[in-house]
C-alpha cells in the first residue's frame, strides 16, 4: 500500500468504520490492525476540521507529499495553546507573523510586515515602549478574511484582553506578552504596539507562538474551544484534517501571496517509540524524522538510500532541582550532583555525540553563551566531598519525574537511567517515576515538593534569552505562574534578568547575561546536562532542508522528488 493511499483513506472522514476496515483491508492490512486503526480514527473525530480549509485531495503526486514521523502528537493548530516543539514545527507552516526566522538561523527578517522596525527608521520609540509595524497589503487568511491591523489587533487581544468579547482564558501563549498592554491600528496597514516596560526581546517575540496572526473572522465566528481544529493562519500550507494521535495532515495554499512551497501535501506521524519511527523511515513508510534514537545514527549513515543531519540548536536538557526544601535546599548538594553527572559519557556513548555537554544555561550556539563558565565536569570524588560537608556523606534517597517520551525530550528514559546510576555512585539513591508526556506537563507545572525534588526537562531557547526568565527568575515560580518548578530565588538574578531584557544594546544585554549565567551556575539550580544538536533523517530525495538552531523547520524550502 502506498502512503498517498493510505492518507487518502485515513483523512476521508466521511467513511463510516465498517467501510474504513474494508478499504484497508482490500489495500493488505492485516484485519485486527485495520480494526484497531478504524477504532482510533472515528473515535478520535476522523471527520473534516472545523475550517473553510479544502480537503485532502482524492490523489496526490509522489513528489509532493512529505510524510515526517515526529516524537509526539501536536497539541493543537492554535499557536495560542501550541508551545510544544512538535505542534509548533506544524503551525509554523499554517500560521505567520510579523516577523520570521531567516531559513537555518535565528535572525529576523521581515514577513507580514514589510520592514523591522527599528530606532533608525522610527519604528521602535526611543522609550523602547512601542513598536510600529508597516503591513503587507493583499494578504488573505484562509478562510478568506483580509490581513490588516485590525486583524493583528484582534489576533493580539484574543490573548491578553480580558475585556475583550472573544478572549481565550485558556490559552497558554499570551503567557509571553505580559509586557504588552496595547495592540492600536494607525491606519489600515500600520500598527502599533505599546509596552508597560521595555523589552528587548519583543522583535523576537512577534515571530514565535502568540506572535502568530489568527483570522478576525475565526475569532468572531468560530467558539473558542474549536479554534485550535481549524486553519485560520495566513501561511503557505492549509490545515487539512487531524486525526488525533495517528496523523496531522496539511495541503499547500493554492492562494498564498508569497512563493508557493514545492511540496503538495504534509504529514505529520506522530511515531513516539524511536526505533518505530526509525523502522518506518528504513520501510519507506515516512520521508523524514526526527529525534533519531542515537543507537540508529551510525546505520543510517551507512544507508545509501537515507541522509544524516545535526547541527547546533538552543535546546537545553536540565534537571530542576527543588532549592526551597529537602537535600537540594543546599547549594553544596547541588553543586554535588552536577559533578556526580558524567556529561561528557552521556553525550558519547549514550546519545553518540549527537549532543554536546551542557556547562550553563545557555547553549553554545546562543550569543548570549559565557565561553568562560567551564561548568561542572565529571568529578565524582569532588562530589563525595561536597555531600560530606554537607552533612549527608552517607547518602540519601529522592525521587526524580521524568517524561517517558516528548517533544525536544530526545531518548529520556535512558538518558536519566545513566544519570541515576551516576548518582547512586555517590550515594544519591533516584527513584524515577515517568509519565506520559501530557500527564508529565500536567504534574511538572505544579512544581516540585518535598517527595519529588528533581524534575527533567528540555526547553528551546528563541533567538533572545527570553523563556529562561520564567525558569530562573524568582518572580516565576509555579504559584506566580511561571516555570520556575524548584523555587529557585537569587535575587541578584532575578534583577539581572530583568535589567537585560530592558537594555536595548546588545553588548550591555551580553555582559547583563553572561554575569547572570555565572551567578546561576555556581547557584546549581539545575543539573546541566546537555544540548542536543538535533538529528535529523531523510530520504535522499527530500532536498532543501535547513538546520536552524530555533530547531523550527520551514518547510517552504524542502522539496520531495522520488529517485
Amino acid at each position: 500500500m502506498s502512503r498517498e493511499a493510505f492518507v487518502n483513506i485515513m483523512m476521508d472522514g466521511g467513511l463510516d468504520r465498517r467501510e474504513l476496515v474494508k478499504r484497508l483491508v482490500a489495500l493488505g492490512v492485516a484485519a485486527p490492525v485495520a480494526a484497531a486503526l478504524a477504532e482510533r480514527g472515528q473515535g478520535a473525530g476522523a471527520a473534516p476540521v472545523a475550517s473553510s480549509a479544502a480537503r485532502l485531495p482524492a490523489a496526490q503526486e509522489s513528489d509532493g507529499t512529505l510524510i515526517v514521523a515526529t516524537e509526539a502528537d501536536i497539541e493543537s493548530f492554535d499557536p495560542g495553546h501550541a508551545i510544544a516543539l512538535a505542534s509548533t514545527r506544524v503551525n509554523y507552516a499554517i500560521y505567520e507573523g510579523l516577523l520570521k526566522y531567516t531559513p537555518g538561523t535565528t535572525d529576523l527578517e521581515p514577513l507580514l510586515a514589510t520592514e523591522m522596525p527599528t530606532l533608525e527608521n522610527g519604528g521602535i520609540s526611543e522609550d523602547g515602549l512601542t513598536y510600529t509595524f508597516k503591513l503587507r497589503e493583499g494578504v488573505k487568511f484562509h478562510d478568506g478574511a483580509d490581513f490588516n491591523a485590525e486583524a493583528v489587533r484582534m489576533s493580539y487581544r484574543r490573548l491578553i484582553d480580558k475585556e475583550f468579547e472573544h478572549y481565550d482564558d485558556t490559552n497558554t501563549a499570551g503567557f509571553f506578552l505580559g509586557d504588552l498592554t496595547s495592540v492600536d491600528p494607525v491606519d489600515e496597514h500600520t500598527v502599533t504596539f505599546t509596552l508597560s516596560k521595555p523589552n528587548a526581546a519583543f522583535l523576537t517575540l512577534s515571530n514565535v507562538y502568540a506572535g502568530k496572526i489568527m483570522s478576525p473572522k475565526a475569532i468572531q465566528e468560530v467558539p473558542v474551544a474549536q479554534w485550535g481544529e481549524g486553519s485560520y493562519g495566513t501561511g503557505p500550507f492549509v490545515a487539512s484534517a487531524w486525526d488525533k494521535g495517528i496523523s496531522a495532515t496539511l495541503v499547500r495554499n493554492e492562494d498564498y501571496w508569497g512563493t508557493k512551497p514545492s511540496l503538495k501535501t504534509l504529514v505529520f506521524q506522530p511515531i513516539i517509540e524511536p526505533t518505530a519511527r526509525v523502522a518506518a523511515l528504513l520501510n519507506g513508510e515516512v520521508d523524514m524524522i526526527v529525534v533519531v534514537p542515537p543507537d540508529s545514527i551510525q546505520s543510517i549513515k551507512d544507508d545509501p538510500n537515507l541522509t544524516y543531519e545535526q547541527g547546533d540548536s538552543l535546546q537545553r536538557w536540565f534537571i530542576q532541582l527543588n532549592t526551597k526544601e529537602g537535600p537540594f535546599a543546599d547549594k553544596r548538594v547541588r553543586q554535588a550532583v552536577n559533578y556526580a553527572v558524567n556529561k561528557e559519557g552521556l553525550a558519547h556513548d549514550v546519545l553518540r555525540d549527537s549532543a554536546v555537554p551542557a556547562t550553563q544555561p545557555m547553549a553554545p550556539a546562543h550569543w548570549t553563551y559565557n565561553p568562560d563558565i567551564t561548568g561542572y565536569p565529571y568529578d565524582p570524588e569532588k562530589a563525595k566531598a561536597l555531600l560530606q560537608e554537607a552533612g549527608v556523606g552517607d547518602g540519601f534517597s529522592t525521587t526524580l519525574m521524568i517524561p517517558q517520551s516528548g517533544s525536544g525530550m530526545m531518548i529520556p528514559v535512558p538518558m536519566n537511567e545513566f544519570i541515576q546510576g551516576n548518582l547512586r555512585e555517590v550515594g544519591v539513591d533516584v527513584q524515577i517515576q515517568s509519565y506520559e508526556w501530557v500527564s508529565y506537563l500536567g504534574l511538572w507545572t505544579q512544581g516540585l515538593n518535598a517527595d519529588v525534588t528533581m524534575a527533567n526537562m528540555s526547553t528551546l531557547e528563541t533567538g533572545e534569552p527570553y523563556f529562561i526568565h520564567f525558569q530562573l527568575s524568582g518572580d516565576f515560580t509555579p504559584d506566580k505562574g511561571g516555570w520556575n518548578v524548584g523555587y529557585y530565588d537569587n535575587p541578584e538574578v532575578t534583577k539581572l534578568l530583568a535589567e537585560a531584557l530592558a537594555t536595548p544594546d546588545d553588548a550591555q544585554r551580553k555582559a547583563l547575561y553572561e554575569k547572570t549565567w555565572e551567578l546561576v551556575v555556581d547557584d546549581a539550580p539545575w543539573i546541566f546536562v546537555v544540548n542536543d544538536l538535533q538529528p535529523m533523517a531523510f530520504k535522499n530525495s527530500v532536498t532543501g532542508y535547513l538546520t536552524s538552531p530555533s530547531y523550527v523547520i520551514d518547510f517552504t524550502t524542502i522539496s520531495n522528488t522520488p529517485q
